[in-house]
């Protein structure tokens, strides 16, 4: 079994001159006093990993043993690219995700999206991915963006990072991205895109760090925005969109749901059969939704609520219900 390191300490990337073969040396650490070294060759385009089973309990024979592998391959004609030290610092937090029915504060930094687009926190190395859904604080389990991300980590030019983004169907539109590294890439989003774009992915990559890049006429009420500040990432939403309190049945054997308001102090079902993959339990909710014909469509849920909430009333949610 493999010794559970927690970060990668220092990089080194070779590649011969003639047949262009490439061999990344790491240093691993587990955050204590146990080192280990991992290898990786890139050989007519394909990547093997080999993991040294060797444990080494001192920094300096440890980068006697990285010297020495080093100077091996610079025996074999192999030149090297780079070295770069890795940060030991643990992934930045994931900012705290809410949606809006406010005016925008500053259009420099507001990104358009669609309302049920995926606010995500990525947390991407060498040994672990996380990518987290920032409504629910859950982890993401599809397998087209999972195997994306997975793609990432075994180029042979992948750096640690951690990202905070929007997710539609086929793209990512990244708002913060931070590289675990010291040096970091000039251009962080390109060599991010370049990366991506070798793998031949689904996905493709909108940079959304750039400020000023909104034109001003554009924010109507008719369109939706994302806006990163600080720790607080939230989605401003078109006029469209309606945000109430109401009450959510689940169906015994199904994750079906029923939706419940008020209507003269008593509960009026108002919509059935609505598929709610993320809600287990009936309870009082916080929803998103949009109407289309006079019927709540496009339903979202936000947020399970106490029992003592305040219920939305009919005329709230559909006013020209009578």
């Amino acid at each position: 079994m493999m010794h559970p390191y927690k970060y990668i300490e220092k990089l080194t990337v070779l590649q011969h001159p003639d047949t262009k073969d490439i061999v990344r040396l790491m240093i691993e650490h587990d955050g204590q006093q146990t080192y280990g070294l991992q290898r990786s060759i890139v050989t007519q385009g394909n990547t093997r990993h080999f993991y040294n089973k060797k444990l080494w309990h001192s920094a300096y024979n440890i980068k006697l043993e990285l010297g020495r592998r080093i100077s091996d391959y610079e025996d074999k004609g192999f030149e090297v690219m780079t070295e770069i030290s890795l940060l030991p610092s643990e992934a930045p937090d994931a900012p705290e995700f809410s949606f809006s029915t406010n005016q925008i504060e500053s259009y420099a930094s507001a990104r358009p999206i669609n309302a049920t687009d995926v606010p995500i926190f990525v947390d991407c190395s060498f040994h672990q991915l996380s990518i987290r859904d920032l409504r629910y604080n859950t982890e993401i389990l599809d397998e087209d963006i999972t195997h994306f991300f997975n793609g990432l980590r075994k180029a042979i030019e992948f750096l640690p990072f951690a990202m905070v983004a929007v997710w539609s169907t086929n793209a990512i539109q990244v708002l913060s991205l931070e590289f675990r590294s010291k040096p970091k890439p000039k251009h962080a989003i390109n060599y991010l895109s370049k990366l991506a774009a070798k793998k031949n992915n689904a996905f493709s990559i909108i940079d959304g760090t750039m400020p000023g890049t909104t034109d001003l006429d554009s924010l109507d009420d008719q369109r939706s925005f994302a806006v990163l500040t600080g720790k607080s990432l939230s989605f401003h939403l078109a006029s469209t969109w309606q945000i109430a309190n109401v009450f959510l049945e689940k169906h015994p054997h199904t994750s079906l749901f029923a939706v419940y308001c008020m209507d003269s102090d008593k509960f009026t079902k108002i919509q059935s059969d609505i598929q709610l993959n993320t809600v287990k339990r009936s309870g009082n909710a916080k929803i998103l939704f949009t109407l289309l014909h006079n019927q709540i469509s496009n339903m979202t849920f936000i947020r399970s609520l106490g029992f003592d909430a305040s219920l939305a009333t009919v005329d709230d949610l559909i006013p020209l219900h009578q």
